[in-house]
C-alpha cells in the first residue's frame, strides 16, 4: 500500500485542501496529521510512521506543497532502490523556478541537502529504521543521514515530483537578518550532529 504522509503545522492549515486534492486521482492513501498542540513535526511524523508496515510504500508531502501528476509512477524505481527523489517546481506569488536535484553522491550529501522532502518515496521498512527528528532546522536532512545507516540505495529521477510554495517555507529569504543568522547557527549545529553519526 502507498501511504502519503503529511504532517501539518498550524500555520499551513490553509493549504490542506490543495495538498490533499493533489493526490485524489492517485492510487494511495493520503494520511494527514495536524500538529494542533505545537508538539513539533517530529512528534506528528512519528505518530504516522508508527502505522507504517515494512511492505508499505511511504511518500512524503508537506501540507503547503502539492503533488504533480504521475508522481507516484516513480514507485517502479523501488524495485532496485530503497528511496527515490526528484525535482520540485518552486513558486511564490512573484516567481516560478525549477529546482533540479542531482544524482546521489554520499560525499556531496555530507556538505548539503539536495533531496527535497516533498516528493520522496521510500520503502516502509526503511522509513521505520529511525525516528523522524523533532528539531526545528534540518530535520529531513538529518533523517536522511540516519536512514543512510541502513541503506544507501537512493535514486534520483530527473522529473518534477511536486510543486513547492517557497514563500511559506521555513527557508524563505524574505526574513529579518537576525533570523538568517540564527538559521546559519542552526545549520552549523546540524552539520555537527550529522558528523557525529
Amino acid at each position: 500500500m502507498i501511504k502519503v504522509l503529511t504532517a501539518c503545522g498550524n500555520r499551513h492549515k490553509e493549504f490542506i485542501d490543495s495538498c490533499l486534492s493533489s493526490t485524489n486521482n492517485m492510487d494511495c492513501v493520503h494520511i494527514l496529521s495536524i500538529d494542533e498542540f505545537d508538539e513539533g513535526k517530529g512528534v506528528v511524523m512519528n505518530r504516522m510512521l508508527s502505522g507504517v508496515k515494512d511492505d508499505d510504500i511511504v511518500a512524503l508531502l508537506d501540507a503547503d506543497d502539492t503533488a504533480c501528476e504521475g508522481w507516484l509512477d516513480n514507485v517502479k524505481y523501488l524495485k532496485d532502490y530503497d528511496l527515490v527523489y526528484g525535482n520540485t517546481l518552486n513558486y511564490s506569488p512573484t516567481t516560478r523556478e525549477l529546482y533540479r536535484s542531482r544524482d546521489f553522491d554520499k560525499e556531496l550529501f555530507l556538505k548539503y541537502n539536495f533531496i527535497p522532502y516533498s516528493g520522496v518515496i521510500m520503502k516502509g521498512w526503511l522509513a521505520k529504521q529511525a525516528p523522524y527528528p523533532n528539531i526545528v532546522h534540518g530535520a529531513d536532512y538529518y533523517w536522511w543521514h540516519l536512514l543512510l545507516q541502513y541503506s544507501d540505495k537512493f535514486k534520483y529521477v530527473d522529473k518534477i515530483f511536486c510543486t513547492r510554495r517557497t514563500h511559506t517555507s521555513y527557508r524563505s529569504c524574505n526574513i529579518p537578518v537576525y533570523r538568517k543568522l540564527r538559521r546559519l547557527y542552526r545549520e552549523y549545529k546540524l552539520h555537527k550532529m550529522i558528523d557525529s553519526i
